[in-house]
């Protein structure tokens, strides 16, 4: 016997299922299921991952009851991810500003997930996770998120002469680009910035990738890598901020602690992209 928490009803908004908002948390259904259908769970992980600090500070007393059951057994890191994490962050509009945004749901992946430690040399990989995320929650592919050892023994069926397997060494967008093609079967275009002085040089490409395919951007350069899931751009005045999902964050899952902690923050081109350091931006290319 599994018990299933729901949320009282989940409506769709923009064709995406969305759990309730907090003020009707109150509002909850427990159903005794033998066997609870896949449906039925992503339903459940959604609203626990959408609202997870909320429910485990429930104070109701059924709730407290259920959770237990209903986790055991579940993967810890299946349980406390999130999604789109860039919509706990405040809205500020900018005058004059145009804002573009990725489209549709993706995971966080950050250091130490999956009690692994690739601190200080993981973050490629995690953002590579966090694109590979996107892929399948828009059905581009079905094939479960590659572990970050499963990574590096694609890149070395890739590449025989180079091998990464059960090493700490640091991988870039075109070995991200490699394994997102290898899986999701698309052509990844690897955009190449010579100097991070000149990034407004890029901000077009940019921009027109996350307006025409909504796939969050992978980015490595001068040691670091991150997601870009949002430019914040202006065409008069040349201003350009970027919506950054921070892989190098070791924090607890919860909306509090992800914003406080920047796993997610906008960010000025001049603090992102430093002179004299190259970097390198993976767009997969969505075919429509």
């Amino acid at each position: 016997m599994c018990t299933l928490v729901l949320p009282a009803e989940n409506t769709l908004v923009n064709g995406e299922l969305v759990a309730p908002p907090k003020q009707v948390l109150s509002f909850l259904r427990i159903e005794q299921l033998t066997e609870p259908s896949e449906s039925d769970l992503k339903v459940f992980l959604l609203h626990l991952n959408t609202h997870s600090e909320l429910v485990y500070q429930s104070t109701k007393e059924p709730l407290k009851q259920a959770l237990p059951e209903l986790l055991k057994g579940l993967p810890v890191d299946a349980i406390t991810r999130m999604f789109n994490i860039h919509q706990y962050l405040p809205i500020e509009l900018l005058w004059q500003h145009m804002r573009y945004l990725v489209r549709g749901r993706y995971h966080f992946h950050h250091y130490l997930e999956e009690q692994f430690n690739d601190k200080g040399w993981g973050c490629a990989y995690r953002a590579g996770q966090t694109v590979l995320s996107w892929f399948n929650e828009q059905r581009y592919s079905n094939v479960p998120i590659p572990s970050i050892r499963d990574m590096q023994r694609m890149l070395f069926d890739i590449d025989k002469s180079r091998n990464l397997v059960n090493t700490s060494e640091w991988i870039g967008a075109n070995e991200v680009g490699w394994i997102i093609s290898k899986i999701c079967g698309v052509e990844c275009k690897i955009v190449h910035l010579s100097d991070g002085l000149n990034i407004m040089e890029k901000v077009e490409q940019l921009r027109h990738h996350l307006q025409t395919s909504g796939c969050p951007i992978m980015y490595g350069g001068d040691n670091y890598a991150f997601t870009i899931v949002g430019l914040n751009y202006s065409w008069e005045t040349g201003e350009c901020e970027f919506l950054i999902v921070d892989p190098h964050y070791t924090d607890e899952n919860t909306s509090r602690q992800v914003v406080s902690k920047e796993g997610v923050y906008w960010r000025d081109k001049s603090k992102l992209f430093k002179k004299g350091c190259y970097y390198n931006f993976c767009l997969p290319q969505i075919l429509f």
